[in-house]
């Protein structure tokens, strides 16, 4: 039998789940392998070590967590909801906001027109005043007249 497959054999043992059939074979390939041997002896050690230091875990603890994983799994659910309520709250808000300013707008481009129509009525108004005023007459009298004769 190859090493690796003696070593995950080995461990396949160690977690208890090969068959009863299969140990003696196991046994009789550790005898021949000292590598094997070896490693068999280290992880049975381990084993042993780690299961003498293993505490009964308490009860009440596992409730506690269980509880607090309860609780948190509500709790996104709730984060989740609100976060979804607020940004459709803010929405809501954004296009209300939106819907003011569009009205504030278009009041002012209504006043815009209402005044540059205004200055269009007083630019008429103007022009038909200045053309009503009687023309002026402009008569030069010249008191120092300069007479060039020739020679």
């Amino acid at each position: 039998m190859d090493s690796n497959d003696l070593l995950k054999i080995i461990d396949v043992y160690l977690d208890g789940e090969l068959e009863k059939s299969k140990e003696p074979g196991l046994f009789i390939s550790l005898s021949n392998n000292e590598i094997a041997r070896n490693y068999f002896k280290q992880q049975h050690l381990l084993k042993s070590v780690v299961g003498e230091m293993q505490e009964e875990f308490p009860e009440e603890l596992e409730k506690r967590i269980l509880a607090r994983t309860v609780l948190n799994g509500k709790n996104k659910f709730f984060t989740q909801k609100m976060k979804l309520v607020i940004s459709y709250a803010a929405i809501i808000v954004l296009f209300c906001i939106s819907l003011f300013f569009y009205s504030q707008i278009k009041t002012y481009k209504e006043d815009i027109n209402q005044v540059h129509l205004d200055i269009q009525k007083q630019n008429r108004t103007i022009q038909i005043l200045l053309n009503s005023l009687p023309t002026a007459e402009i008569n030069g009298k010249f008191s120092n007249a300069v007479i060039i004769k020739s020679n």
